[in-house]
């Protein structure tokens, strides 16, 4: 490890609370000037507040990958606006079209109309449970990675 490398852990390590400010200085100072590093003496208090705080490094890791992950999940509306989806939602856009599309149809038979307007209904009833499908499942996944972020991140904050 380099010099400057070195130096920066022991910054972090001394804003971590993990080093006071004298023994920070010690440090410091026994790499610049080239000798070999003094044994520290560990403690159990200080084994402890190491443990935290690779407990509480690995926990803030694990959050800053979910808001990543969670970040893929999100769904852009109709005016860009960006959302996470529902399995609500996914039922209500099967729903929805479904009735929408028999409507089309039992209107477009009933009017005389041409026959490729019922042909319009299918269609619609058909793009809508293809998008209510769609939204579901990634609902599905959504909540499914969610539960995995929760219990990696309590595992995590458990020291497992």
């Amino acid at each position: 490890m380099e010099l400057v490398e070195q130096l920066q852990q022991l910054q972090e390590l001394r804003e971590k609370g993990a080093l006071s400010e004298e023994e920070f200085q010690q440090a410091k100072q026994v790499l610049l000037a080239g000798t070999p590093p003094m044994k520290v003496e560990t403690t159990p208090e200080r084994e402890e507040s190491l443990a935290r705080l690779q407990r509480e490094a690995e926990v803030a890791r694990i959050d800053r990958e979910w808001d990543y992950q969670r970040e893929q999940y999100m769904v852009r509306g109709k005016y860009g606006n960006r959302y996470y989806p529902s399995r609500f939602a996914g039922i209500a856009s099967m729903v929805i079209g479904t009735l929408f599309g028999l409507i089309w149809i039992g209107v477009s038979l009933g009017s005389n109309a041409p026959t490729f307007f019922p042909l319009i209904g299918i269609v619609v009833i058909v793009a809508g449970i293809a998008n209510g499908v769609a939204s579901f499942s990634k609902a599905d996944s959504l909540q499914e990675a969610e539960e995995e972020y929760r219990n990696r991140r309590s595992r995590a904050y458990r020291g497992e």
